[in-house]
């Protein structure tokens, strides 16, 4: 049988009234479900799978529980992404197919859940990107907005700490502060896409 996923949906009549006009897109939503996958040599079991198939590629939405062995390896690779956006890796989906598809991350947030850490990934393969008009960039300054918020935070967290501790505050402090700050920077950047329960959102 058939998966289809809603990618829109509209209605419209004339002075708003009866008949009504409904248009529907919908997309194949392939139904596949690997046992793990590997992500840049990462091995990771979904708990839940979701494929898309776009142009000439696919994008891949999976929600995977990690340890924190797993969290730090995940967190590697995305913190590299964040650092250097758009590299491409290879991707395989065990049980569905073994030849590595290259691609991206898109999305994701994250939450907590006792000791391990759920994660919601997005991934994108580069053939999809080849096939894709570029979309505009309207807002060009929010990546330096998010990484301008996270800067503040963590700067002011350092500062309280050594105020708290030492009870004064030299230049040399303020620079040893300032540098802990930039240093601890895409930890407080990352923490802005934590989410209370990731499988409570839509």
């Amino acid at each position: 049988m058939a998966r289809l996923t809603v990618r829109s949906n509209s209605h419209s009549s004339i002075d708003n009234r009866p008949p009504w006009h409904h248009t529907v897109e919908v997309e194949d939503a392939e139904n596949v479900n690997p046992t793990e996958i590997v992500l840049d040599g990462l091995t990771l079991r979904p708990y839940k799978f979701v494929e898309r198939a776009e142009d000439e590629g696919v994008t891949i939405q999976v929600r995977v529980k990690v340890d924190r062995a797993g969290r730090e390896e995940l967190e590697k690779r995305l913190k590299a992404d964040d650092r250097a956006p758009g590299g491409y890796f290879d991707v395989v989906r065990r049980g569905v197919q073994e030849t590595p598809r290259l691609m991206r991350f898109g999305g994701c947030t994250w939450s907590e859940d006792g000791s391990e850490t759920k994660y919601d990934l997005t991934l994108v393969e580069q053939a999809v990107d080849a096939n894709r008009v570029p979309f505009p960039e309207f807002y060009r300054e929010i990546p330096n907005m998010r990484s301008e918020i996270a800067l503040a935070r963590n700067l002011m967290a350092e500062l309280l700490d050594t105020l708290v501790e030492s009870g004064s505050l030299s230049a040399e402090q303020r620079s040893a502060i300032e540098d802990r700050a930039k240093a601890g920077l895409w930890t407080r950047h990352w923490a802005l896409f934590k989410l209370d329960d990731i499988d409570k959102q839509s």
